[in-house]
């Protein structure tokens, strides 16, 4: 009941700190623009005999800036829709698939998802194109890589399929989503002030304390939504051994490894050097 509690207050203080950084954001634009309105103002009045320059140039600097700053906001707050290199998978092409995921959906207890889509990866994992924060539901997706549907017999290859829709019945997937897009817009922000403070001196000068600011909310967003998704993960490994069976459950963990082993070999041996002689595979 602890650990819960515990997790819930974890994720609630992250929800509060990506709500604070966007407030902050958009009073950062809010100032730069009265600044730079002023700066132009002043310029531009006939009683001016030296013109703020110094304003200007530091509007100048801060906009690139600023415009990595909004480009986190606009990544973790729009849902991410399908992922790319991905191929999605109709009921009437795959039936027996689509009929075990509704079967196990069922046993854990939720709504199968909206869509499937096949990968080329080893893994499997679950996505909600949740809005406002993950606080209103989107459309579910279910992503299964391809070489687990080979490569695994039935019975583990349910067990990683319920381990995903677990998920979804402890509504997993919103906070996951969010966040997932919480720390990759805030990295890739981190990101475009440095490209822009390398390619220019003068944004350079004024990016330090911005730089800071964001690499200090990405470790505290970090700290508190990786327990949070470490515990979930457990909650749904227990959702998969009581549909699947424990037992059936530690075997498809065990052939996953060895599988993506095997699986990198033959990317690494076959698929890649058709790739480079075709252009395609």
């Amino acid at each position: 009941m602890i650990a819960t509690a515990v997790a819930a207050a974890r994720a609630v203080l992250a929800l509060v700190l990506l709500v604070v950084f966007y407030a902050l954001v958009a009073l950062l634009v809010l100032v730069w623009l009265a600044f730079l309105v002023l700066g132009l103002w002043a310029a531009g009045a006939p009683e001016s005999t030296a013109p703020p320059t110094s304003v200007i140039l530091a509007c100048a600097a801060f906009a690139p800036i600023l415009a990595g700053m909004v480009w986190a906001v606009v990544r973790t707050a729009r849902p991410a829709g399908p992922a790319e290199g991905t191929v999605w998978v109709s009921r009437r092409r795959a039936p027996a698939l689509w009929a075990a995921v509704e079967e196990l959906a069922d046993g854990v207890g939720t709504a199968p998802p909206d869509a499937i889509r096949l990968t080329a990866e080893v893994n499997a994992s679950v996505t909600e194109d949740a809005s406002f924060l993950g606080l209103v539901p989107g459309r579910r997706t279910l992503y299964l890589g391809l070489p687990l549907v080979v490569g695994l017999p039935p019975a583990e290859l349910r067990a990683v399929l319920a381990h995903e829709l677990g998920h979804f019945s402890r509504r997993h997937s919103r906070f996951g989503a969010l966040a997932h897009r919480g720390s990759a817009g805030l990295v890739a922000a981190c990101e475009a002030i440095r490209s822009a403070a390398a390619a220019n001196d003068l944004v350079r000068m004024y990016a330090g304390g911005p730089l800071l600011l964001l690499r200090g909310y990405t470790r505290v967003f970090r700290w508190l939504t990786r327990p949070v998704r470490r515990r979930q993960e457990l909650e749904a490994d227990r959702e998969a051994a009581r549909v699947a069976g424990a037992r059936t459950v530690g075997d498809a963990l065990r052939s996953a490894s060895a599988l993506e082993v095997a699986w990198l070999e033959f990317v690494a041996g076959f698929l890649t050097p058709v790739r480079r002689a075709e252009g395609r595979v």
